[in-house]
C-alpha cells in the first residue's frame, strides 16, 4: 500500500511537472513576439534585444542588411500611467551594397523628436525596425516609436539611397511587400 501511495504521488509530481514545462514551451515557440516582451525580472522593464539580418534584390543590385535593438541604458527611462518604469532602446542599421557598407547607423528615439508632441515623446519609447519595400532604387525600413504595451505608436518611413543617404518621414500609410 506504502508503495502505491509513493507511486501515485510520483505520478501526479510527474504530471505537474509536465504540465508546466509544456506551457512554457508554447511560449518559447510563439515566434516573433517573444522579442517584444519586456523582461519583468527587475524593476525597470527592459525589451530583449534582437537581431535580424536578410539580404535583398533590388534591380541588378544585391543588399544586405542587419538591424540590431538593444536596451539603451545611457537614454532617461519612462513611467507610464500605472507607474511602470521602461528602459529605452537603440537600434542599429547596417546596410551592404555588394560587399560595399554604405550605411551603419545608430537610431534613438531622439531622431523621432521632431515627428513627436512633447507629452508623446516623454512616454513613448523606439520599439522596433524592419524591412519594408523597395521603391525605385531605395530601401525602405519602416521604425516604431510607441508607449510600451499599449497600441499608441508612430511609424517613420526611413529611405536608404544606394549611396548611403537617408531620409526619416512620418509613416501615414504603411503599405508592406508583399514578398
Amino acid at each position: 500500500m506504502r508503495k502505491q501511495l509513493r507511486l501515485l504521488g510520483v505520478m501526479c509530481i510527474t504530471a505537474l511537472l509536465c504540465y508546466a514545462c509544456g506551457n512554457k514551451q508554447t511560449e518559447q515557440a510563439s515566434g516573433y513576439s517573444q522579442f517584444e516582451k519586456p523582461d519583468t525580472t527587475s524593476s525597470v522593464q527592459r525589451m530583449k534585444d534582437y537581431h535580424y539580418s536578410a539580404t535583398i534584390e533590388n534591380g541588378s543590385e544585391q543588399y544586405t542588411y542587419d538591424i540590431t535593438r538593444k536596451v539603451d541604458d545611457t537614454q532617461p527611462t519612462i513611467m507610464t500611467d500605472e507607474k511602470i518604469v521602461y528602459a529605452d532602446n537603440y537600434i542599429n542599421l547596417k546596410v551592404k551594397k555588394g560587399e560595399t557598407d554604405i550605411l551603419n547607423k545608430t537610431f534613438t528615439k531622439a531622431l523621432f523628436k521632431s515627428y513627436l508632441d512633447q507629452e508623446f515623446y516623454d512616454m513613448s519609447i523606439l520599439e522596433g525596425m524592419a524591412f519594408n519595400k523597395t521603391e525605385e532604387k531605395n530601401l525602405c525600413f519602416v521604425a516604431s516609436v510607441s508607449h510600451p504595451d499599449t497600441d499608441l505608436f508612430v511609424l517613420f518611413s526611413i529611405k536608404i539611397a544606394p549611396d548611403g543617404s537617408y531620409v526619416i518621414d512620418e509613416e501615414d500609410n504603411l503599405e508592406m511587400n508583399e514578398d
